[in-house]
């Protein structure tokens, strides 16, 4: 349950780290002002499809619903993939060339960087007019089959860098035999577009967020090619996302008998859920408790499962850890948090749930939890979120 005290908190905490003064009421009550109070208990109702997706709960405990955007069936994603494109017009009248639809990968080698870090790849996709360059990180060994592979998605306004320094997937993939792998992760990390696409234009879907829906058939195919080149074990292919790369992986996990076949489970972090459990799916779902968006999410989760018969797990679960630790060294504030881990079954159904009191400049618990922060959309806790990860994926899979 949030209060007043978590408010005031996170108001103190983000001050700091903007380095105002603390006596400074007048900047405490601006931002409090911008931090949305919610004391209210949350509903116990056990509907995971309607109670996931909500924005706030209403003081009589109902449920807010947000809005959902449908998953396409999977025909309308995959047909009509011709070779020979014709030309796009585009808004403003000009005229694009032909593109043909482009997504080999015909470079197997594994990429190592001159300093001996994990180095990447750009491949190229282009499927029905859209197009998607991928950073692919290849360990040694992976070239010759039998590797596992983690598909990585970040956020709106990302990248695949900045993913992947705050997730750090492509070094965990490379190490996954240190924490019990059958062998390394290849690692897939899209550059997605947020408004306009190189090809095909203005992105109008894409434009008021929610997931990466135009370029869903580029993801898939790009997948599907991937396992094929380097011949991956398809028993260990999982998914990832931040963010609106959550968005993205809901249309790949509610989906279970179609685009999400391939993945063998899924971990979504910042972003809620927009469906209820899938058999055989594991999922790990990861948010802030400052999160201004989605600090209710893994509550309502949680309170939805137990009332609908899960039994749980609690891995970690220290006391205060959803207190923000804000310290001053060299006369700079910084701040620190923690988290708890709860694990939730039933029958085929496995659910793990992390939430962290890290916060950041200027999205608060909308961040990447890290234990060696290195840009504004990872936040400082005591754990690594590719690390929680990697073992995520290992523990089912190997």
């Amino acid at each position: 349950m949030r209060t007043i005290t978590n408010t005031l908190a996170l108001a103190f905490a983000l001050l700091s780290l903007t380095g105002c003064n603390q006596n400074d009421s007048n900047q405490i009550e601006a931002v409090e002002g911008m931090v949305e109070e919610t004391t209210q208990p949350l509903s116990d109702t056990p509907n995971l499809s309607l109670i996931a997706a909500q924005h706030a709960l209403q003081d009589d405990d109902s449920v807010v619903e947000a809005n959902i955007l449908p998953a396409a069936s999977i025909s309308e994603r995959t047909s009509q993939q011709t070779v020979d494109l014709p030309s796009v017009e585009l808004s403003t009248g000009q005229s694009m060339p032909k593109r043909e639809n482009r997504c080999d990968i015909t470079d197997l080698s594994p990429t190592i960087a001159s300093d001996g870090l994990p180095g990447i790849r750009d491949y190229l996709c282009v499927v029905d007019y859209v197009n998607v360059n991928w950073s692919v990180s290849v360990p040694e060994g992976c070239q010759s089959g039998g590797c596992g592979l983690i598909v990585d998605i970040h956020g709106a306004t990302m990248n695949a860098g900045i993913q992947d320094a705050g997730t750090q997937m492509r070094a965990f993939g490379r190490r996954a035999t240190d924490y019990g792998a059958l062998s390394p992760y290849i690692v897939l990390q899209p550059n997605l577009t947020d408004v306009f696409d190189e090809y095909s234009g203005w992105d109008f879907q894409s434009l008021f967020g929610g997931a990466y829906s135009n370029e869903i058939k580029n993801l898939s195919t790009f997948t599907a090619r991937a396992i094929e080149a380097w011949q991956v074990d398809q028993s260990r292919v999982h998914l990832m996302g931040f963010s609106r790369g959550t968005w993205t992986a809901n249309v790949f996990y509610c989906d279970p008998d179609g685009l999400g076949a391939p993945f063998a489970s899924t971990l979504m972090f910042g972003e809620r859920l927009s469906c209820e459990p899938v058999d055989n799916k594991p999922l790990m779902v990861i948010n802030g408790e400052y999160d201004l968006g989605q600090s209710a999410t893994n509550d309502v989760i949680y309170k939805g499962l137990l009332n609908g018969g899960y039994s749980q797990e609690v891995l970690f679960n220290p006391d205060n850890w959803n207190v923000i630790q804000t310290r001053l060294e060299n006369g700079v504030y910084t701040t620190s948090g923690s988290h708890q881990h709860i694990r939730l079954r039933k029958g085929q159904k496995w659910v793990e749930l992390i939430e962290h009191s890290g916060v950041t400049v200027p999205l608060a618990g909308h961040c990447i939890p890290s234990t060696s922060p290195n840009n504004w959309l990872v936040c400082q806790t005591d754990f690594d979120l590719g690390q929680k990860a990697i073992a995520f994926f290992i523990a089912h899979t190997g």
